[in-house]
């Protein structure tokens, strides 16, 4: 027994390298993150084969203890809110690791370092109109608004957009290039102080499209609506002459050879417009605008026998010969 030699059979140990340093998506090394207030931002990176988790952190340049970490994190990207940090220098790292089975032990990843710029975008602000406002639907076209508007950046070229529709108004909408309505009307780099056109009716948005020089999206984030009254009717004209129903027989007409048609004005209104038409419904004579509250009509040829009808309308025009009511 003293010459007995036990041994256990070989084991066989591979030895793998760390796994490999992930590499940047966004904001990529040597790049720039720009804050739009309000909106998160996205850190992204390259999966790593062999990889089952990745340890984030982020540093101000120069500073040692991170501002945000994220361990044990199974995605390749993180959203961050970095609206309180300051501008300037900052750095994120990205680790991968691989968990624990039971042919290998956990593995660990070579740190990949991303340098990059924070800037903190300060987009265009929309003073006035501001956002909701309700607009009476008349002084909306008697004295249209002033659009103001105001901005830290100092933009390269703005475009003041009002619209029906709030499509395209977004900066997000606008950092992706989805077009705003083709029926928008427009102003090239306005005046900080721009006269609006005369609102009609509904529901309006507007905002200023910006960028600066270096191509950054200065457009605020939401566009501010406008809502504008509908505008009230006049009341109906009351009828003078000839009264409703009344018969025009033969002794009338060899007498008198004309017919007045005449009504009692309307409070507010500037114009009325007239039309007679024939039992078929056809025009017999129509008057657009008047400003008087009687129309004679003296050629008789195109009546006969049948019951015809008359009607008026008042209307509020104003300067532009915009009907206003």
């Amino acid at each position: 027994l003293g010459d007995l030699e036990l041994a256990t059979p070989g084991r066989r140990v591979s030895i793998v390298p760390p796994l490999d340093p992930p590499s940047a998506i966004s904001p990529q090394s040597g790049g720039r993150a720009v804050v739009r207030p309000g909106i998160h931002s996205t850190f992204r990176w390259n999966p790593v084969e062999g990889a089952t988790m990745y340890t984030f952190t982020l540093f101000p340049a120069g500073g040692a203890t991170p501002v945000s970490e994220r361990t044990d994190f199974d995605g390749t990207e993180l959203t961050l809110s970095l609206n309180s940090f300051a501008e300037g220098s900052w750095y994120w790292t990205v680790q991968a690791f691989a968990e624990e089975t039971p042919l290998s032990t956990r593995r660990t990843g070579v740190i990949a370092r991303f340098p990059f710029e924070l800037k903190q975008l300060k987009p265009i602000a929309l003073e006035s109109p501001e956002d909701g406002l309700l607009l009476d639907g008349i002084e909306a076209l008697l004295r249209p608004r002033a659009a103001r508007w105001s901005s830290a950046e100092l933009p390269a070229s703005t475009r003041l957009v009002l619209s029906r529709r709030r499509v395209g108004l977004d900066a997000t909408a606008v950092d992706s290039g989805e077009p705003y309505d083709s029926e928008a009307i427009v102003m090239t780099n306005p005046a900080r102080e721009t006269q609006l056109p005369r609102l009609e009716e509904g529901t309006w948005w507007w905002t200023v499209i910006g960028r600066t020089d270096d191509g950054l999206n200065i457009t605020p984030t939401r566009p501010a609506s406008i809502v504008v009254s509908p505008i009230p009717r006049l009341p109906a004209c009351s009828i003078v002459s000839p009264a409703v129903g009344v018969i025009l027989g033969p002794e009338f007409l060899y007498a008198n050879r004309a017919i007045r048609f005449s009504w009692k004005p309307v409070p507010g209104a500037t114009r009325y417009r007239f039309e007679l038409r024939s039992p078929s419904g056809k025009d017999v004579h129509a008057v657009r605008e008047i400003s008087e509250t009687n129309v004679v009509l003296s050629d008789l040829k195109g009546l006969d026998e049948g019951k015809f009808r008359w009607s008026v309308e008042a209307l509020r025009v104003v300067e532009g010969d915009i009907v206003l009511q």
